[in-house]
């Protein structure tokens, strides 16, 4: 597929489905949505041709400001109004709140969604290189 149309059905072609001649599109009485991709970002690089780069290499990482109704609400990749710190200590709490709830419920039906990605560490281990 053209990575022309690829684009075209990720703007104005969703916009059109969704109904939307608002949506999708810059233009006088669109709601001036849209976003600014890093152009120099290593994942983007080097540039052939910016439109199959932008479809096939971005990601969120990418996006340096996005602008809804006209308004910046992400700078430098950071969301206007948010302490990134803040959100992630709300974040753990809540996971560990839910974490002492599975236990304390004790819903052991044989999977343990918190349980460790690696063996608990034991001192008593030892290694030895040959």
């Amino acid at each position: 597929m053209k990575v022309v149309l690829v684009l075209g059905a990720a703007t104005i072609g969703g916009a059109d489905a969704l109904g939307r001649p608002d949506f999708g599109r810059i233009q006088p009485g669109a709601k001036a949505d849209f976003l600014l991709i890093r152009p120099s970002s290593l994942r983007l690089g080097p540039v052939d041709d910016p439109i199959r780069n932008l479809v096939y290499l971005s990601s969120q990482h990418d996006i340096d400001e996005v602008w809804v109704g006209g308004r910046r609400v992400v700078d430098h990749g950071a969301v206007a109004g948010v302490d990134d710190a803040d959100v992630l200590r709300h974040m753990q709490a809540h996971m560990d709140k839910q974490r002492a709830r599975f236990l304390e419920v004790g819903l052991d039906r044989g999977f343990d969604p918190f349980a460790s990605s690696l063996p608990t560490w034991k001192e008593d281990l030892h290694c030895s290189i040959s």
